[in-house]
């Protein structure tokens, strides 16, 4: 009876409330606060309860309802950190995705640490992968996560597959020449710049048909993974397509020194030397295969 006779009293609002939250009267609370934010015009208090009226709100499973008290709360402070993380939950719990990422992308500009502001970002991949179907723009957040932190490689394999998924040979070289640039650069695990050094390769030479571009993404791996004798071998198959003939030469003499008894190693010189018209080295690596009972139908030819 006293609050209805003196509505003005904010010392018996406030005591009123107190006893209200006590009680664990969330519906007389809830009433209460609507009534007191007639009377008040402090930025400070108001801000506070209608922060409040979004968490009662929240609190009886009435999300939208919460979220329209928020949203008056953020009117006062449009740099609250708290409040956007409500309103990023009920975004996400009511499924409305587009106000989601402008929320999660408010919290990320305000964000100071790095770390946090790369799983923003990657939120917001996943939320355009996986609810919009925007594929394009979830790979670019994804490549922003990795902006603000090179080392969190999961939104690196979060782009692989998309843009695997996709079949844009180009749009894969461009994203996996910056994810390699941002590999070195930033000293990352040397697993990590073998694998992607390995798709740039893997794709300009076996879709791409750009031959040189896939050398030197395989020099590349080979400084960071130099006992796979499969990279050698390609690497000595691209120096020769691109008319490296001494390095292949070089390469794939390596290759029999480490191993002699790989006979990929001597048909791929044949090969080589047949291609330079070098045909007494052509002889003398047939007769190698003869002696070694290797040689195939054209090399017994050659020889």
């Amino acid at each position: 009876a006293a609050v209805r006779l003196a509505p003005l009293d904010q010392t018996l609002n406030q005591d009123y409330r107190a006893l209200l939250r006590v009680m664990g009267d969330v519906s007389s609370l809830t009433e209460r606060i609507e009534t007191d934010l007639q009377y008040m015009e402090e930025a400070e208090e108001r801000f506070s309860l209608l922060m409040e009226l979004g968490d009662l709100k929240n609190q009886v499973q009435d999300t939208d309802a919460a979220i329209d008290w928020w949203l008056k709360a953020l009117v006062i402070k449009r740099d609250d950190k708290a409040l956007l993380v409500k309103l990023m939950d009920g975004f996400h719990s009511t499924e409305q995705w587009t106000h989601s990422i402008k929320t999660i992308k408010k919290l990320t500009a305000l964000e100071k640490d790095p770390s946090r502001r790369a799983r923003y970002y990657h939120t917001v991949g996943v939320i355009q992968r996986d609810k919009l179907d925007d594929f394009t723009a979830a790979v670019r957040s994804f490549d922003q996560a990795l902006e603000f932190e090179p080392t969190f490689v999961r939104a690196f394999h979060a782009i692989e597959e998309l843009l695997q998924a996709s079949g844009d040979n180009e749009r894969s070289d461009r994203y996996y020449r910056k994810m390699l640039v941002r590999c070195i650069e930033h000293n990352l695990e040397p697993d990590l710049v073998l694998l992607v050094a390995r798709l740039l390769g893997d794709l300009n030479r076996k879709q791409l048909g750009n031959y040189t571009a896939a050398l030197e993404a395989y020099e590349v791996a080979l400084k960071y993974g130099g006992g796979d004798r499969s990279l050698y071998k390609i690497v000595a198959e691209l120096e020769a397509r691109t008319g490296a003939f001494e390095a292949a030469e070089k390469t794939l003499y390596s290759l029999i020194e480490n191993e002699p008894n790989d006979l990929e190693c001597y048909h791929a010189l044949v090969s080589l030397y047949s291609t330079t018209n070098q045909l007494d080295r052509v002889f003398c690596t047939c007769r190698i295969l003869v002696l070694m009972g290797q040689a195939t139908p054209d090399e017994l030819t050659l020889f």
